[in-house]
């Protein structure tokens, strides 16, 4: 995979995701665990030929810490890298966590970039009140909040190839029970699915994102479409952030077949021509 990745010049870099468990928490706060952590994970990107590490640490994150495994992981990657060759770290964090300027310089002299989670803001499974999943109104407000210490060009900002369906709810009611038990989350496949089967859309002009209404009006679905990532590009471009990232890449996936023209992703194609129009 990584071969037929680097024929079409296209980079691979290995992603390492903390468990519940808050393995990163116990391996961050010892000066000798980060060392061997970053000198293991060095050996093997260069071992099967990846250009670099995204570090994607969620749970228990101590900020002071996550500078220093960083630092740790840049310094292991540098011994590592062939002569004339820039192996790459990145790391994704929830965009309510809060670094300090020093931390946020710090940061930015070992990552390449940091990918801003800016998903699951409305709910999800885990909050109370179900709105809207990527609502641009508040990753502007986030963003600025939270993350004016970063340069722009080190951060890249998330969109979502998902969204989510609740049952029994409206949108920004409280729910007496998980929303895990009144929703679920649903790929942007499924979108026409629901509009063929009478859903109805409803644009929301404060958060630059739309509602989709059963036509009982008894479920809604929050999900982004071309024309609210248009939009999230367009602030994009103008704040001069470093780029755009997708999670889940595959949940916008058509393969091939006699219904369609695929392989072809329905919103990541239409991302990636936009970005390569403007060039870097």
């Amino acid at each position: 995979l990584i071969a037929q990745a680097h024929q079409r010049k296209i980079r691979v870099l290995l992603c390492v995701q903390g468990s519940e468990r808050g393995d990163f928490a116990a391996v961050a706060a010892s000066d000798a665990r980060r060392a061997c952590f970053a000198h293991t994970l060095a050996a093997f990107v260069k071992k099967y030929n990846y250009d670099g590490i995204d570090l994607d640490w969620e749970k228990d994150v101590d900020c002071a810490n996550h500078v220093r495994l960083v630092a740790d992981m840049r310094q292991a990657l540098n011994a590592v890298a062939r002569p004339g060759c820039h192996l790459y770290l990145t790391t994704a964090l929830q965009t309510y966590r809060a670094f300090s300027p020093a931390q946020a310089r710090q940061l930015c002299a070992s990552a390449d970039w940091i990918n801003l989670m800016t998903y699951d803001m409305g709910g999800g499974y885990w909050g109370h009140a179900a709105t809207h999943n990527t609502p641009l109104d508040g990753i502007k407000k986030t963003v600025s909040d939270k993350w004016s210490v970063f340069p722009p060009n080190k951060l890249c900002i998330g969109l979502a190839s998902y969204g989510y369906l609740y049952r029994g709810l409206t949108p920004g009611q409280t729910s007496s029970v998980p929303l895990r038990q009144k929703g679920r989350s649903i790929p942007y496949t499924e979108l026409p699915k629901l509009l063929a089967a009478g859903w109805k859309e409803s644009f929301d002009p404060v958060a630059e994102a739309s509602y989709y209404f059963s036509p009982d009006r008894r479920a809604f679905a929050t999900i982004d479409t071309p024309s609210s990532i248009k939009r999230k590009l367009a602030w994009v471009s103008a704040s001069r952030f470093r780029g755009v990232f997708w999670w889940e890449y595959h949940l916008d996936y058509v393969p091939s077949g006699s219904n369609s023209a695929g392989p072809r992703h329905l919103l990541v194609d239409q991302v990636a021509s936009a970005v390569n129009a403007v060039g870097r």
